[in-house]
């Protein structure tokens, strides 16, 4: 593992570095402060737990004092995350003194902190551009890595548990149930995101949630679900015919999009570091089109993820971006016929 302390000053230093001189950076988003600050004990990362502020000399997370405060090296923890809190210490003259520009994410910044700093800090603030954030946390360390290959390890295992247990007259929730349960028996502390469990014609609505219908022979089921690892996560769909005599349309669904996933790993283990995020849809999707079900793929290809289930970059049409060594990213070719059933395959890649 590698040292902790040194990682996330790296990471404060390479923001700041694409930043200009005498700057200061306040985070508000829960992920950006586990990456740059190293606090990730969020109960509820939707809401304001927590602030972070940075310069090239000082570092400063605040955080309400409602569980026990953490330890962080060159890092002060200030019990109260308020705006009048926030303001005083970040106004102390020895601190505003080295900074001519506070960025803020105006993304994630509630408005009653933008309007407390507009009015009171007295420096310029601007906002901090995402791509900046996005283009450090889309390239993944070793350790950052090895969580998520983790988090993919505890999901496919739990998968397979779960798929002996599949029986007749069970529930929708039933299932999402026992898989949730099955993941963090195996060590994952929290869902990756919500699960998805579709039986039926349910399956041909990609983000569906689970419901009371039960299970009856010779039903598609989708399952798209993710274990997490020390916070990064994983994301798998798999797509199964319950029973012995799949119907011949969804036998020819399930070949195109499993085609169109091979495709489309091939095409990353041969060229990557050239690709494009919209090479990669291409292929996937011309492989769909050609099968003859182009209008059926309703999402793009995937998206990177890590902290956050859905990262930059997406694989679309329209993205330029270059998929570089040691990212990750979901391939999730599917397709969805309204009324009837879906298919979908997704698995995490790691660019090596």
């Amino acid at each position: 593992m590698s040292n902790k302390r040194d990682q996330h000053s790296l990471r404060r230093s390479r923001l700041l570095s694409l930043l200009p001189s005498q700057s200061a950076v306040l985070l508000s988003r829960a992920t950006d402060i586990d990456y740059f600050i190293g606090f990730s004990e969020f109960l509820e990362p939707t809401e304001r737990e927590a602030l972070a502020y940075f310069d090239k000399s000082k570092t400063i997370l605040f955080i309400p004092p409602l569980t026990v405060m953490p330890e962080i090296p060159d890092t002060t923890i200030v019990g109260d995350s308020s705006e009048t809190t926030l303001l005083s210490h970040i106004k102390n003259p020895n601190i505003q003194s080295r900074v001519e520009t506070l960025f803020v994410d105006m993304r994630s910044l509630l408005a009653t902190e933008y309007l407390a700093l507009i009015n009171s800090y007295g420096k310029p603030i601007q906002a901090l551009d995402r791509n900046f954030v996005w283009k450090l946390r889309m390239i993944k360390d070793e350790d950052e890595q090895n969580a998520i290959r983790r988090a993919c390890e505890i999901s496919l295992i739990s998968f397979n548990q779960l798929v002996p247990q599949l029986k007749a007259g069970i529930t929708e929730m039933q299932v999402a149930d026992l898989l949730e349960d099955l993941m963090k028996k195996n060590g994952s502390r929290k869902l990756a995101f919500p699960t998805i469990v579709a039986f039926g014609s349910h399956t041909a609505l990609p983000h569906y949630q689970p419901g009371e219908l039960t299970l009856v022979d010779e039903m598609p089921i989708l399952i798209d679900f993710g274990a997490t690892w020390w916070g990064y996560r994983a994301d798998m769909t798999r797509t199964i015919w319950f029973g012995n005599h799949p119907i011949p349309e969804f036998s020819k669904i399930e070949q195109a999009v499993q085609d169109a996933y091979q495709k489309a790993v091939e095409l990353v283990e041969r060229r990557p570091t050239v690709l494009t995020a919209s090479q990669i849809d291409a292929v996937t999707r011309g492989v769909i089109e050609k099968a003859g079900y182009g209008s059926q793929f309703i999402h793009t290809t995937g998206h990177g993820l890590g902290l956050d289930i859905h990262e930059p970059p997406s694989l679309n049409s329209r993205n330029q971006q270059l998929i570089e060594k040691n990212m990750a990213i979901t391939i999730e070719p599917g397709i969805y016929l309204p009324g009837k059933f879906g298919y979908r395959h997704e698995d995490t890649i790691q660019i090596t």
